[in-house]
């Protein structure tokens, strides 16, 4: 170690780095004092560690509290006080050089504490020593778990963790196991003892003695939900704009409409799959084959047939809104989804809007036939028809929303309107292969991806209704027309044209898939909509390896996306944990209504507290850096309510 001729430069263990402060001594013909570090635990232990053992003349001192110094080593290189004084002195005939005692940094890296896990989850957690070599300190680091104070041994058999009742050392600076940015990691399932909390301890062993430098713990949250992933919104041929093979005037790739829709949807990796077809037409008709369907018998039969397979099977229509409210030319409810919770409602809950639809001529193969027999000019007017579906088919779990709300086309939604008000809405689509609907100011800061701010329609935005106190989860779709659901990574579908031969895209982008936390070991329907009713969603426009999100209450509560917080949980301690391999970065946001950030991070996971008051809501919205492009999640927001006895979802 070089020392100037007039600074002994000092290492010592400060927030991670190995610094140098620096005192003047007198000028003198022997060698400078010697290299002196201190690791001081806090309110308990400290280490004072020498890079050579003392030489005639030479002390170590410690400061007492009346400020006076005394001496507590004229020999050796290592002296443990349990009293940890705030400073300390080496002392020689020439020199004397003044040293703080620093707070040693030792973390659980790879996972926050506390950490997230769902039922079933196979995680990783990593623990390493982050700062410098201690210059030699004979460390040592052991993992004790809170239930019983066992000792995590990690040489078992098979490299599986095992737990000790007599004290083992899991990693030791001397055997070269436990060195600078040193990192050793496990793999387990989360309903396993060993995601319990654990706790691990820096150590100097000394004098045969263990004396605790720093610990840190992981804390485990159970969730309690599982995660499913689906297309909300997908369409067939058995749509009049479906275009499943656009290569071949839009025809079918099957021998009928949808006949791979469930096999695409298993290849895309979903977990559930939503037919939602027109519902303007009951026949469809093809000409070159003299095939005739009716749609909504052939929607019933698909789902049907794919009951028990890997891809829960959910049936739905899509309602399509009429222009016009009374004499006025106004967007009066955009288009909504209705899905149903049984694979088999009765023909009267298919209920079409009053807007026209073209009819594709003869020339182009196909046609639909048999237009409805009302006009529902409102969403209001088609939730009284489903009311009166009930009435005369019995009761029926079903769930309706608004999806493309924020965009000119193909419609859009003016939530300021009566008619839109009232209508017990859990749910509304963020995003889907038309575009983001996200945001009510398009020049707002990460506002204009996936949307030209000419086709942004601001007072039908996701941001606009939240404002207006509609307390909604989010969802993401394709509204696919290729019968391809779930298919995020192939850029936008086609549509079919009313003109012979024409084909045209949809824009913007690929669309996204919903994720929904539910409860229980096996998805079913009622599951599936369960979750959906409690706003616990996320839309997403790629498919990533694990998600996790949560705000821990201070009142104990483990509260999940979309639902309703009390006043007495806040402050909240967000903790948002993201995992895919092929994301080159990361951007976390805590947005209100208003898209104002309140939390913003650089980084795959976030632990950071926020307040939630009652009437306040938060957002997140990830943005990922993928392919050289941008991908991006939505999770429903936290909603602050009054108290426990207010909230109307939760875990």
């Amino acid at each position: 170690m070089n020392h100037p001729a007039r600074c002994s430069c000092v290492p010592i263990v400060a927030a991670s780095l190995l610094g140098a402060r620096c005192a003047p001594v007198e000028d003198t013909a022997r060698a400078g004092p010697p290299g002196m570090a201190v690791v001081h635990a806090g309110t308990g232990t400290a280490a004072i560690w020498l890079d050579r053992a003392l030489q005639p003349g030479e002390r170590i001192l410690r400061q007492d509290e009346a400020g006076d110094w005394q001496v507590i080593g004229t020999e050796g290189s290592l002296w443990v006080d349990e009293e940890a004084s705030a400073f300390y002195r080496w002392s020689a005939a020439s020199a004397v050089l003044d040293v703080q005692a620093q707070q040693g940094e030792f973390a659980l890296m790879g996972e926050p504490q506390p950490a997230l896990f769902a039922p079933d989850d196979a995680v990783h957690r990593a623990l390493s020593w982050e700062g410098p070599d201690l210059f030699g300190l004979p460390l040592a680091v052991v993992l004790q778990r809170g239930s019983d104070g066992a000792w995590l041994e990690v040489s078992c058999e098979d490299e599986q963790p095992c737990w000790r009742t007599e004290p083992v050392y899991w990693a030791l600076h001397e055997q070269g196991e436990l060195e600078p940015s040193t990192a050793a990691s496990w793999w387990a399932e989360a309903d396993e003892p060993l995601l319990e909390e654990v706790t691990a301890s820096l150590l100097v062993s000394w004098n045969g003695l263990d004396y605790v430098l720093a610990q840190a713990s992981t804390q485990v949250v159970e969730t309690g939900r599982r995660i499913a992933w689906g297309d909300i919104h997908s369409h067939t041929n058995l749509s009049f704009d479906g275009c499943e093979d656009p290569e071949n005037l839009c025809l079918p790739r099957g021998e009928a409409p949808g006949s791979d829709l469930f096999l695409v949807a298993e290849e895309s990796g979903l977990d559930f799959l939503a037919i939602t077809e027109h519902a303007e037409f009951e026949t469809y008709l093809r000409g070159d084959t003299d095939q005739e369907l009716n749609i909504h018998e052939e929607v019933l039969r698909l789902a049907a047939d794919a009951e028990g397979g890997p891809v829960l099977p959910v049936v739905g229509f899509e309602w399509t809104g009429i222009y016009g409210v009374g004499d006025e030319r106004l967007p009066a409810g955009g288009h909504r989804t209705v899905l149903f919770a049984g694979l088999q409602p009765c023909a009267a809950f298919w209920q079409a809007g009053g807007t026209p639809m073209p009819r594709k001529d003869d020339e182009g193969l196909e046609r639909y036939a048999d237009p409805p027999r009302k006009i529902l000019r409102t969403p209001s007017d088609l939730l009284d028809e489903l009311a009166q579906a009930e009435a005369e088919c019995g009761p029926q779990r079903y769930l309706s929303w608004f999806h493309h709300p924020g965009l000119i086309s193909p419609r859009y939604v003016d939530w300021d309107l009566e008619v839109n008000r009232d209508l017990g809405d859990r749910l509304v689509e963020i995003y889907s292969e038309h575009g983001s609907s996200e945001c009510a100011i398009s020049s707002q800061y990460g506002c204009s991806w996936s949307v030209p701010a000419e086709s942004a329609v601001p007072k039908g935005s996701v941001q606009t209704a939240l404002q207006l106190g509609f307390a909604l989860g989010f969802i993401g779709g394709t509204d696919n027309h290729e019968g391809r659901p779930g298919t995020v990574e192939d850029g936008p579908g086609a549509i079919a044209s009313a003109e012979p031969e024409k084909v045209s895209r949809t824009t913007f982008g690929p669309g996204a898939v919903t994720g929904v936390l539910h409860r229980g070991d096996v998805l079913d329907r009622q599951l599936l909509f369960d979750g959906l009713e409690a706003r616990n969603t996320l839309a997403v426009s790629w498919r990533f390896d694990e998600v996790r999100i949560a705000a821990l209450g201070q009142d104990g509560g483990v509260y999940l996306p979309g639902d309703d917080v009390p006043a007495e949980a806040s402050p909240l301690e967000l903790l948002v944990e993201l995992e895919d391999e092929r994301v080159d970065g990361w951007a976390i946001e805590l947005l209100d209504a208003w898209g104002v950030a309140w939390l913003g991070v650089e980084d795959s996971s976030l632990m950071e507290p926020f307040d939630l008051a009652a009437g306040e809501l938060r957002y997140l919205r990830v943005r990922a850096e993928l392919d050289g492009g941008e991908r991006r999640l939505w999770a429903s927001p936290f909603f602050g309510v009054e108290s426990a006895d207010s909230r109307s979802s939760g875990t």
